[in-house]
């Protein structure tokens, strides 16, 4: 089985999970990953960022938690000094952060994977 079917296989168990009543009505995007599929995303480590980033410009914002879990970046710290540079009205929320994510990812996510095989 390929990496990208692996991933994918624990995607789509993330998002049964992520349907289930209880855990729809929970305030806290902790709760929306508090399963073994995101823990074996998490746990694949630099091997499914390129999986994890398509998702987030895809629209699926709940994985910026996963591109923090695996990376360790803050990435709100990375580009704080920046935000009146880039072409984004709202920088505040998830979607916010999904941009973020995306700008880092082609900024430095060849030279991160390099660095983490």
């Amino acid at each position: 089985t390929s990496d990208k079917a692996t991933f994918e296989g624990y995607y789509a168990q993330l998002l049964d999970f992520q349907k289930r009543p209880e855990v729809m009505i929970m305030n806290d995007m902790r709760s929306y990953v508090a399963c073994d599929a995101y823990k074996n995303i998490v746990l694949g480590g630099a091997k499914y960022l390129p999986f994890v980033i398509e998702k987030i410009e895809n629209g699926d914002f709940i994985l910026n938690l996963a591109m923090t879990d695996i990376t360790g970046i803050d990435v709100w710290a990375v580009y704080k000094n920046d935000y009146s540079s880039m072409d984004i009205k709202e920088t505040s929320g998830e979607q916010f952060i999904s941009k973020l994510w995306v700008r880092w990812w082609k900024e430095q996510g060849p030279t991160y994977m390099e660095n983490h095989p």
